[in-house]
């Protein structure tokens, strides 16, 4: 069941639901990222970081120049953003009966933006607590780019079974130990034999 929010703006009207908003802090995941980008993607958008005082300023000059626009994207602290689309185009485009069957807007889109927040953990943790794991230094490991090591990585969950999880928030988790052991094999068969010896730990 969707939860459906209105907002009225200089007179225009914009709806909004659940499945239109993340943040850091919420239970948002995937769908919710890759359903506004979806809209953004095919809609005049006003994207501002703003409170509704800024947002009606910004909304007014929009009319005085005679436009309006489609879709405003608020943006606020700790990741917070929200989609609101104008009440006519919702109703076109028939938006909210359609997330009424199923939240996702674009299963190809929530698949891509998966992988984007399992590429950005990987950068931001993933990688290194699999080195620290192995007893390994990274900054040692320089025969292989980054897109190569973390295409390890991703195989060694696929022949596990063991995949990244897009938890609330949109954070990711993976239990690295399970995957540990099989990353190390593919790492050493493909760096040199001197080079890996010089990233172990002491």
């Amino acid at each position: 069941m969707l939860n459906l929010e209105k907002l009225e703006v200089c007179g225009q009207v914009f709806w909004s639901c659940d499945f239109l908003t993340f943040g850091d802090y919420d239970n948002s995941g995937a769908v919710e990222r890759a359903n506004v980008r979806y809209l953004k993607e095919r809609h005049e958008a006003l994207d501002i970081w703003a409170d509704y005082r800024e947002l009606e300023e910004e909304v007014a000059e929009k009319i005085k120049k005679g436009t309006v626009p489609e879709l405003l994207i608020i943006r606020n602290m700790y990741g917070y953003c929200r989609a609101w689309i104008r009440s006519d185009i919702a109703v076109e485009e028939e938006y909210f009966d359609r997330l009424k069957h199923f939240l996702a807007l674009d299963d190809e889109l929530v698949n891509k933006v998966e992988q984007e927040l399992i590429k950005q953990a990987w950068g931001d943790w993933i990688r290194d607590d699999l080195f620290h794991e192995l007893r390994l230094k990274p900054a040692k490991i320089t025969s292989l780019d980054d897109g190569t090591l973390f295409g390890l990585f991703m195989e060694s969950c696929s022949e596990l079974d063991e995949f990244p999880v897009i938890e609330a928030g949109g954070s990711v988790w993976v239990d690295v130990a399970q995957v540990a052991e099989r990353y190390g094999e593919k790492l050493k068969n493909l760096v040199p034999a001197e080079e890996w010896q010089e990233a172990q730990l002491d």
